[in-house]
């Protein structure tokens, strides 16, 4: 059987050579699921004094950051504790000696390490990024891993009132440069429209634009510029949330910089004579290469002619989950692609008869994917029929249901749904075979399935013989209430119910939002990202309401 949407999942593990118990505890969690239950519970820490082991136990469904505090390594195989002084961090360029890297090299062999030697006292002492023939270069370092950053400092050429043209100074996680990722530490770009080189030496044709700014074009000296992360640091791109902007004394974790230029007043060559890029050789952050786990229970959920909505477990990762990728094809060819956060998605526009496959990857902080959950489906409104209508008869009755080709039908006498909330067929369903007559007050209801999916249930009263008017009993309240659906706007609710002839009533967050005789509606005009709590009611015939069912709460999805 598979869980449920909300199951939280349990993710242990150790730490090692400790001299004492850690302190653990969330920082930051992922927001409620889109049935707004909570994905994590707090962490959990069992520590052996002896062997010096700390095991951690959450359990989650979504991403979380944990803070571990109060930390102390014993230092040998002895497990002897460490007694003297904590080793510290030393404060160093970490770019010093690194490999690096051009748009153009136009250095001498002998001269292309010259940026990243330690020498800035000499002048002459420089690499050159190339020159800018038609347009822009720059220079990159690979700094090795991924570090606490706190500032740059850079040298180029100095004499007289030399200043250098658009320079631009970027700090990058990885060497993809990624707009949502890179931290603009400076930005003298006097044009953006101009194309710059996006790629290493080699690749011709691959450009992008940077975002104008602000900085003034500043005359060379021997002292170079410093440029700190947290006072000169912004988002390459206006609408960006994911960039952490450093704060005063903060740090940003880099892998990579690149600085570019575009010539200068004295002519068209660039020169690096010395960058620096200031951390701590102790803040090395590991860089995590494992991917999620594949998202769980992928299915399409009540798929109409033109839309059809999935959802999914959320995927589980050492580091978080970032995002979601989402991509529908058909006949082979990809026709849509999202990104999400959320576990449940609206697929439109569909092409009705049209059959499509969705895959979905989770994705971490750090870019890695995880295999793709996959599942198809064909765009068609399947609703099941019955040949006799809802309402009061003499004697029995015989009823026909039809749905579309290829579809199984399930259907229940007792007011119940046909499919468990897991999609297996419920107890007291059976499979549609031929006629089924109808000898008593009952409550029919009937669900299509076609290839594993299920479509709209259809439910039906008959009230058999001669009724009393004088039914003055509270009606029994509905059961198994159920969000099948839902969208930004709305949301499609059905329940079971056990007394046929009745008038149901919905309420949402305690208002009255629909009332009929069916055992599904869809409720119209909600707000997107909003939490309803919904429940049902039955009326009898003389106008005697049931109790409340129980209360089934939803977030509605986003715009």
């Amino acid at each position: 059987m598979s869980p449920e949407d909300n199951e939280l999942r349990t993710t242990t593990f150790e730490l090692t050579k400790l001299a004492k118990e850690p302190k653990v505890q969330v920082v930051k969690g992922q927001q409620p699921d889109t049935d707004g239950q909570p994905q994590y519970t707090e962490p959990k820490v069992e520590f052996n004094e002896e062997t010096g082991k700390a095991v951690i136990t959450i359990q989650t469904n979504g991403w979380v950051d944990l803070s571990i505090t109060g930390l102390e390594f014993v230092y040998d195989e002895n497990a002897q504790k460490i007694e003297d002084e904590p080793i510290k961090s030393e404060r160093t360029n970490l770019a010093r000696g690194k490999n690096v890297s051009f748009s153009e090299d136009a250095s001498e062999a002998s001269r292309r390490d010259d940026a990243v030697d330690g020498n800035k006292t000499n002048p002459d002492n420089y690499s050159d990024p190339g020159r800018n023939n038609g347009g822009a270069q720059w220079l990159q370092v690979d700094l090795g891993g991924l570090h606490h950053v706190e500032e740059v400092n850079l040298y180029r050429y100095w004499n007289g009132t030399r200043k250098y043209h658009d320079t631009v100074v970027l700090l990058s996680p990885d060497s993809s440069f990624d707009p949502t990722k890179t931290l603009v530490l400076w930005n003298g770009n006097r044009d953006a429209d101009r194309e710059w080189p996006a790629s290493l030496s080699g690749t011709q044709g691959e450009t992008h634009k940077l975002p104008k700014g602000e900085k003034e074009e500043y005359i060379e000296t021997k002292d170079g510029k410093n440029m700190k992360v947290y006072g000169e640091g912004v988002s390459w791109l206006d609408t960006d949330t994911k960039t952490p902007l450093p704060k005063d004394g903060e740090h940003f974790d880099a892998g990579y910089i690149r600085v570019y230029m575009n010539g200068s007043t004295e002519g068209n060559t660039n020169h690096v004579v010395e960058l620096e890029v200031m951390g701590e050789t102790g803040d090395v952050v590991i860089k995590d290469e494992e991917a999620p786990t594949v998202p769980g229970n992928l299915r399409v959920v009540s798929p109409k002619a033109s839309e059809a909505e999935i959802r999914f477990l959320p995927s589980v990762d050492n580091t978080g989950v970032e995002k979601y990728k989402v991509s529908w094809s058909k006949g082979g060819e990809q026709v849509g692609f999202r990104e999400v956060t959320q576990t449940a998605l609206i697929l439109d526009p569909l092409e009705a008869g049209s059959e499509y496959t969705v895959q979905v990857k989770a994705v971490d902080r750090y870019d890695n994917e995880s295999e793709a959950a996959e599942v198809s489906f064909t765009a068609m409104d399947i609703q099941v029929s019955a040949d006799v209508a809802s309402g009061q008869y003499d004697s029995a009755q015989q009823v026909t249901l039809t749905a579309g080709e290829g579809a199984e039908i399930y259907y229940t006498l007792d007011g119940s749904q046909p499919f468990e909330k897991n999609k297996e067929v419920s107890e007291s369903a059976k499979k549609y075979e031929g006629p089924i007559t109808v000898e008593k007050n009952t409550i029919l209801r009937a669900a299509a399935r076609k290839d594993g999916v299920e479509y709209g249930t259809g439910s039906w009263y008959y009230l058999i013989g001669a009724q009393s008017q004088d039914n003055w009993e509270t009606p029994k309240a509905p059961s198994d209430v159920r969000i099948d659906s839902k969208s930004s706007s709305s949301a499609n609710i059905s329940w079971a119910a056990e007394e046929p002839g009745c008038t149901y009533r919905v309420y949402a967050n305690g208002k009255m939002v629909w009332e009929g005789k069916e055992m599904n509606q869809t409720i119209q005009e909600l707000t997107p990202l909003t939490t309803y709590q919904v429940y049902v009611t039955a009326v009898n015939e003389r106008g005697i309401e049931s109790l409340r069912s129980e209360t089934v709460e939803f977030v509605t999805m986003a715009q």
